[in-house]
């Protein structure tokens, strides 16, 4: 191979890198987008089904807990109010979506004296804009933590420093317990998958 091509490979080289450098450079940004069609709020629920985001339930800033539930359009930057949560009004609830369904339940009712948790749970659906009630969660919660992996959720620990996870089919509509999370029980912390692993750290230790 001549000098001459070696230096072109070179640049042709040399150009794919500094390209694919300042595209994760000018991907490094915040944006801010269109603020959700509502009063601000705490302790809501979001997640995505599909290409869209939905959040809901919370409370405003007087504290009252809220069933409300609103999706977010990326393409159009604009939030649309769908059907309210059934059920009671709920903070602290936890939510996840699974394929083109999304599914939300447990949590606080009401506002912060009343008692005791919720555990029922409805499955949403988009092209209808309908809820439907699915299996409780195996107790009274709120604080849960949720991921997906594939076609299934895994939900746990939560109030009273909880260490039990739990699997959740749609196929089949049931609750399945796995094994307990090692270490100390915990509500309020953080969760992400990588393929097909699910990761949970930090959080609150009500005893501790």
């Amino acid at each position: 191979m001549s000098c001459e091509k070696l230096i072109r490979i070179a640049l042709i080289f040399m150009g794919v890198i500094w390209l694919s450098t300042n595209v994760s450079l000018a991907q490094d940004t915040w944006t801010q987008k269109t603020s959700v069609g509502t009063f601000g709020r705490t302790n809501a629920v979001g997640f995505n089904i599909g290409n869209k985001g939905y959040i809901g339930t919370g409370t405003n800033e007087s504290g009252v807990a809220q069933k409300d539930f609103w999706e977010f359009d990326p393409l159009t930057n604009s939030w649309t109010q769908k059907a309210d949560l059934p059920g009671q009004t709920r903070f602290n609830a936890t939510g996840f979506g699974i394929g083109d369904k999304g599914y939300l339940g447990s949590g606080q009712p009401g506002n912060t004296f009343n008692w005791p948790p919720l555990r029922d749970f409805y499955e949403y659906d988009p092209a209808t804009n309908i809820w439907s009630p699915i299996m409780d969660f195996p107790r009274d919660a709120y604080y849960l933590l949720s991921f997906v992996i594939g076609s299934k959720a895994y939900v746990g620990t939560g109030n009273g420093d909880a260490q039990d996870f739990w699997e959740y089919d749609p196929v089949i509509n049931n609750w399945i317990r796995k094994s307990d999370l090692p270490g100390l029980g915990r509500n309020a912390g953080v969760v992400f998958t990588f393929g097909d692993k699910g990761y949970i750290g930090s959080g609150r230790y009500e005893s501790g």
